[in-house]
């Protein structure tokens, strides 16, 4: 190794006091390893010096930067080079990284030859640089790229620097603008427009900014109109130049001239629209209001300019105030909204209004919104009318379906009154039934007071009793005390009351004048007209009935319907082990009553003793007309009791003044009792042949 700094040998003792207080740090290597450190070098790094003795300094690098330095050491031991510098990262000792830079000498040292390595750490002049530079391409990606046309100027308003929307806005190369003077270039000499351009010129090199809509020239002559900032360009508190942005602004000027002409057209259209307009910024606050918007929500268009739109027409519904403010959140985000709602008028009425919303953009640029609200009520009013119509039409039909299967008048009479109620909204009615020369309550409403259900005849029933004996459908919507045939429990100002044919008749009655329609009397028709079929349809079932299963003459059961029940009242009696008890009842000398007083006296007799029976018994106990003149009772539950009651028949009988006028003497009856017991052993049949014997024995007696 061959030393190239002769003059170290002679100063030995100084480059010891040197290599220790230098503030870069210094390795000394000998054959690709450390020999000495100095204290810099160790600070920087992190180590000791006898951490580092022996190591070979390549290894303090960041890997990346290793094979490279090898390569680097190893050509200048070849060459002839005093000295090699050369840029690293090198590591610290907690792996942290720093740039360095390694000036690496050949030298001479105790009559050695090793190799000087000067270490710098240049870490902070490294990043500076680095931030340097990137604020550089940002400054010339900015100016690049401007959307703006920006020229830079000297003091003198001589053009340095253009880019490339200030080339495209005035049709100049950028060679052809560079070293011109500004004003000439962009503001033709001989006119007003130079002038101005050299008094923006001027303020901008005093120091001042200036910022001017303004008209400046092209290459071809043409004026464009543009917006003009011109700045100052300060380093270091000294001025250093000046530099301009202009921006194109000839379509939005043009836009503003088209705007004012269209603004004398829509002033006309605005107050001569039937529809009520407001104009409001993007924020809700009114701008203007056209004279419908007054007269519809009962304000003067002046007093509202300023107010919120939201806030003057919203309900105090919450609903109804979050859907104004999220309409106009939609609106202001650009959207188009059309839609039905209710709005607040200054008197607190509710409005029901379709509301159509919409931006106003200028060149894309959205400044303002409009609303046109459109009075809807009538229509409204109408389609809920029609709905309720039709809500009512398909309740009634349903009603009509459960009449239809009601299998009981107590069904029919509340399936009625709740039709009436819930479907047709009547709160207070009653159902009254025709009988024998009365209007008789049968059911009322769930708020119809307890006092309303009644018994009266029917020419004292009042409106209730007319509409039945007319047969006709009475609406009174303005009822005085004095018109009504009962005090009422609560104020009555208005009725309605529609016959059930001749059935009966339903009354709804309310507490306010002008309470019922032609539609609600058509309504309460229609309901009751299904009332009246299926209550009909009871009756004609529960005479098919009557016919079948009891005795044409005394209204009592026929024998054939007593064989079918007795086989299931037999199989009861068994099950739950109770008696049934027989009674056989004979009319005594009752052909002598057909052959002296007729046949038709003999039926007369025959129903009279029927009702006695009907009258003395149990509604539990079975009464039949076993043929001619005899009768049949089954005392059902019960066979202890059968003497008792043989004995009240006979009475009841022989004592009835009925049947002495009928007669002309007393009329007896013969009975025999069987008290049938199923644990007996002996069947029902054989008991009815004891109970038949009995009775003609005990009519053998007679």
């Amino acid at each position: 190794m061959k030393a190239r700094d002769k003059g170290f040998e002679h100063g030995n003792d100084l480059y010891g006091q040197l290599f220790e207080q230098s503030l870069d740090g210094v390795l000394l290597i000998q054959e690709g390893s450390i020999i000495r450190a100095n204290a810099a070098f160790c600070t920087s790094h992190g180590y000791e010096e006898s951490d580092l003795i022996g190591r070979d300094p390549i290894e303090l690098l960041h890997p990346d930067d290793r094979e490279i330095a090898r390569e680097r050491v190893a050509a200048f031991l070849r060459s002839d080079k005093p000295s090699a510098s050369h840029t690293y990262c090198s590591l610290h000792r907690n792996g942290t990284t720093l740039t360095v830079e390694v000036t690496t000498r050949l030298i001479r040292w105790q009559d050695r030859a090793i190799l000087q390595t000067i270490v710098r750490n240049v870490t902070s002049v490294h990043a500076t640089q680095i931030a340097l530079d990137r604020e550089t391409a940002y400054f010339e990606q900015l100016f690049t790229s401007a959307p703006e046309a920006v020229v830079l100027c000297d003091g003198g308003g001589i053009i340095q620097r253009v880019n490339r929307e200030f080339c495209k806005l005035f049709q100049y190369t950028h060679d052809e603008a560079i070293g011109r003077n500004i004003d000439e270039l962009v503001a033709h000499p001989g006119g007003n427009i130079q002038d101005e351009a050299n008094s923006i010129t001027q303020t901008a090199t005093e120091g001042s900014h200036t910022r001017i809509e303004t008209v400046r020239h092209r290459k071809d002559g043409s004026l464009i109109y543009v917006s003009v900032l011109a700045q100052p360009i300060f380093i270091d508190k000294r001025q250093v130049g000046v530099y301009a942005i202009y921006r194109d602004i000839t379509r939005r000027v043009g836009a503003e001239q088209q705007l004012h002409e269209e603004k004398a057209r829509f002033e006309e259209l605005f107050e001569a629209a039937p529809e009520a307009i407001v104009l409001c910024t993007n924020e809700s606050i009114i701008l203007r209001a056209n004279q419908e918007f007054g007269r519809l929500f009962g304000y003067a268009p002046d007093d509202v300019v300023g107010k919120n739109v939201d806030e003057l027409l919203s309900l105090d519904d919450r609903g109804v105030c979050e859907e104004a403010k999220a309409t106009t959140r939609r609106i202001a985000a650009g959207k188009r909204v059309a839609f039905e709602s209710e709005r607040r008028a200054k008197d607190g009425r509710r409005i029901h209004v379709s509301i159509l919303g919409k931006p106003i953009r200028l060149d894309g640029e959205q400044v303002a919104v409009y609303g046109m609200y459109r009075d809807i009520g009538a229509r409204v009013e109408a389609q809920q009318a029609l709905h309720l119509a039709q809500s009512k039409v398909e309740g009634l039909h349903t009603a009509a379906g459960r009449l239809e299967r009601a299998e009981c008048a107590d069904d029919i009479y509340h399936i009625t009154t709740e039709a009436a109620e819930r479907i047709l909204g009547f709160p207070h009615g009653a159902l009254d039934i025709a009988k024998q020369g009365q209007l008789i309550t049968q059911a009322v409403t769930t708020r119809t007071p307890k006092q309303r259900i009644r018994r009266a005849p029917i020419a004292a029933a009042g409106s209730a009793g007319r509409a039945y004996r007319e047969q006709r459908t009475l609406l009174e919507n303005d009822v005085r005390p004095e018109q009504l045939s009962e005090r009422p429990a609560s104020p009555i100002r208005a009725l309605l009351t529609a016959p059930i044919r001749d059935i009966g008749v339903f009354q709804v009655a309310a507490e306010h004048a002008d309470a019922f329609t032609n539609e609600d009397a058509r309504f309460l028709e229609i309901l009751l007209g299904h009332t009246a079929e299926a209550l009909s349809r009871l009756q004609l079932q529960q005479e098919l009935l009557d016919k079948a299963t009891r005795d044409e003459l005394t209204g009592v059961f026929n024998r054939r319907y007593f064989n079918e029940v007795l086989q299931h009242e037999v199989r009861r009696a068994t099950r739950y082990k109770y008696p049934i008890g027989l009674l056989m009842i004979d009319v005594n000398r009752f052909k002598e009553i057909n052959d002296t007083r007729g046949h038709q006296t003999g039926d007369e007799v025959l129903k009279s003793i029927a009702e006695m029976l009907v009258a003395c018994l149990r509604e539990t106990d079975f009464i039949v007309r076993y043929g001619g003149d005899e009768f049949l009772v089954a005392l059902l539950e019960t066979g202890e009791e059968t003497s008792q009651a043989a004995e009240r028949i006979r009475n009841v009988v022989r004592t009835s003044d009925t049947l002495l006028e009928l007669v002309g003497r007393p009329v007896t009856v013969s009975v025999g009792t069987v008290a049938w017991q199923p644990e007996s052993g002996t069947t029902v049949e054989a008991a009815l042949a004891s109970a038949d014997a009995r009775m003609y024995e005990e009519k053998r007696r007679r």
